[in-house]
């Protein structure tokens, strides 16, 4: 069963979500990697961040079944191999960029898509653009499970990142992330160490 999600509110030019009671930020998943990471392979700009925010806007209109009007070829590759992920993988998008908030825990983010299988089953998944996925996605999918999924539940959701490579031909890749509690330790570890930095 999903969370109900306390309504928050976000900023677009900070890039920030906000308590709308207390007025408080609220630290976002990739802050909180990015502040731990240093810099290093755990989370890093690769230079493509506005390539890739404009694919994700494109693959947001057509899931929302709005008309879609590709701007170049990276555009329209990122388009074309989305459409094929979909047909290959039978998934139906539930939830299209998600605002999740884990209150207790305190942290919100954008989950890209929850989709679901013809049999019910839940996937979590991050969408990437480019040739490679960074490893801190395996520690951003589960801060979003736990946000968005009822603890009960977690064995049964799927989580993976689907990484579009809009450079090649027929590329994307859904990588499956398996273990849920380790990788949920681990976010909680990484949680807890930001918090005592903070």
């Amino acid at each position: 069963m999903l969370k109900i999600q306390p309504p928050i509110s976000f900023d677009e030019v900070t890039h920030s979500y906000i308590d709308p009671i207390t007025g408080e930020t609220i630290p976002s998943v990739t802050t909180i990697l990015g502040a731990m990471s240093g810099g290093d392979k755990w989370y890093k700009d690769n230079g493509n961040k506005e390539r890739g925010t404009e694919v994700h806007s494109l693959l947001e209109d057509l899931d929302n079944g709005h008309p879609v009007f590709p701007e170049g070829e990276f555009q329209e590759a990122a388009l074309e191999h989305y459409r094929a992920f979909l047909k290959d993988s039978s998934l139906r998008p539930v939830k299209i960029e998600w605002r999740v908030y884990e209150d207790e825990l305190g942290y919100a983010g954008t989950l890209d898509r929850l989709y679901e299988t013809p049999s019910g089953k839940l996937y979590l998944v991050d969408i990437k653009t480019g040739s490679s996925v960074p490893s801190w996605t395996r520690l951003q999918t589960a801060a979003y499970l736990v946000a968005a999924v009822e603890q009960g539940r977690w064995g049964n959701t799927g989580r993976a990142c689907l990484r579009i490579n809009p450079d090649k031909l027929n590329s994307y890749k859904l990588i499956h992330y398996g273990d849920n509690l380790t990788d949920i330790s681990a976010w909680r570890g990484v949680l807890n160490d930001f918090r005592a930095r903070s």
